[in-house]
């Protein structure tokens, strides 16, 4: 009886270790590439809270410039949702995948005109 009880403990530690935790203050480069081929670099700021698998916070270009994120979600170790620009309307899509203490992956910027853009992003969980 002892040895299922301390399985079972043991599987359920292993269990909730495993669980990925998108929480937290991540910073790093992005590169998107603007419709007329050039390409744009800086840097992004995402302050994220995960409750199960719902993510909500804030990203953006820096700590003075954050958006709302809607349609937050985390599914095994893929991070998805989009924030929108209030000064511009540029709706901002990601899905990045969350490996350690890194956020990394492709973005999408849609523009109210309907232009799209595409990025990438590669955050750092700041420690």
């Amino acid at each position: 009886m002892k040895a299922l009880v301390f399985s079972l403990l043991a599987t359920a530690l292993v269990l909730c270790a495993a669980e990925p935790n998108a929480a937290g203050k991540w910073s790093g480069p992005y590169s998107i590439t603007l419709p007329d081929g050039t390409n744009d670099d800086g840097a992004g700021l995402a302050i994220l809270k995960q409750d199960g698998g719902q993510v909500t916070g804030t990203i953006g270009p820096d700590e003075d410039n954050q958006w709302k994120v809607e349609k937050g979600a985390i599914a095994g170790n893929k991070v998805t949702g989009e924030a929108t620009n209030p000064s511009d309307g540029n709706v901002f899509k990601f899905t990045l995948v969350l490996a350690g203490d890194r956020l990394k992956g492709p973005f999408t910027v849609v523009t109210p005109d309907g232009q799209t853009w595409a990025g990438k992003l590669d955050l750092t969980r700041a420690k």
